[in-house]
């Protein structure tokens, strides 16, 4: 059971990184800049992205145990 969990939430993991990059590189390619109050909005969304990105990637390490330096995977 503990395999299959793992595999699903690998899985997922890939799944909201190829979602938040994609978000990120659309925002970049996008023609048109609306503001939102007073902000750019792709830009803000973009940072927004990158901000969520880095803390998928630390609740994503921190529940594989990284770093574990010298021990055996």
């Amino acid at each position: 059971m503990k395999c299959v969990n793992r595999i699903t939430i690998d899985r997922t993991l890939w799944v909201v990184f190829a979602v938040l990059f994609l978000g990120m590189v659309g925002s970049a390619w996008l023609p048109v800049e609306p503001i939102v109050w007073g902000l750019p909005f792709w830009a803000v969304v973009a940072l927004v992205m990158m901000v969520v990105t880095v803390i998928v990637a630390g609740v994503a390490g921190w529940y594989y145990g990284w770093p574990k330096t010298g021990e055996p995977q």
